[in-house]
């Protein structure tokens, strides 16, 4: 039930956009949230939204035990700012964008976090910045940062923390072209290693390819020296 940590009527994050990672103990995290209620300026509506995390029961699926000791009497609304249970993780603050509303936004949704801890040493904390669903006026562009902590922090190649606006490009808003495609507006990683191949497989979609709306694609992922996927 998604209203188990529905907090945007008071600041809190969308409850959409869900992922979930066991960690290497064997903890179950999801991560959910995306922008902010609308703002209007000294990050009024920034202090909402962000991307964040909560421990999950190993057995159930469901809230953790702490998230659940600090709702009390709450639920099923358990997310609030005093609930340490749920921990901000990621955030794009001071988005302005007045021709749809948002003065001083946090435009950031889609987060995945993905488990490497066993072959780079890192946890990798994908999202997406900006505005989705408009096409090939999309301006989705996912970043990454990683930890080597499940929980964060999460740093970009600059060493900036992810919920202070931190975040390394991955895939830009427009890639490029591509086979004499033009693609537009990437989102919401995904992430599968072929344990028969010793290879990654980074699947995401795109908003517009060539003016159709929305297409998935599949490729191969690799990380560099240093490893950051690239």
């Amino acid at each position: 039930n998604d209203t188990a940590v529905d907090g945007f009527t008071n600041g809190g994050p969308h409850p959409i956009d869900p992922s979930f990672t066991v960690d290497d103990t064997g903890n179950m995290w999801l991560t959910l949230g995306s922008w902010s209620e609308y703002g209007d300026g000294a990050h009024e509506g920034a202090r909402g939204g962000g991307v964040w995390m909560v421990q999950l029961d190993a057995q159930t699926g469901l809230l953790g035990a702490d998230a659940l000791a600090k709702c009390g009497d709450a639920f099923p609304f358990c997310w609030s700012l005093d609930n340490e249970a749920f921990i901000n993780i990621a955030n794009r603050r001071g988005y302005d964008s007045p021709t749809e509303g948002y003065v001083d936004g946090n435009a950031i949704e889609a987060s995945y976090l993905y488990n490497n801890v066993g072959r780079t040493g890192f946890y990798y904390l994908f999202v997406n910045w900006y505005w989705c669903c408009r096409g090939a006026n999309s301006t989705y562009q996912v970043m990454v940062g990683r930890s080597t902590s499940p929980t964060g922090p999460f740093l970009d190649k600059d060493g900036v923390d992810m919920t202070d606006n931190g975040g390394s490009v991955f895939i830009a808003n427009k890639p490029g072209a591509e086979n004499g495609h033009a693609f537009t507006g990437p989102g919401h990683a995904g992430i599968l290693y072929d344990t028969e191949s010793s290879k990654y497989v980074y699947t995401s979609h795109f908003e517009d390819v060539d003016g159709t709306d929305r297409m998935l694609v599949a490729v191969e992922l690799t990380f560099d020296g240093d490893a950051w996927p690239a």
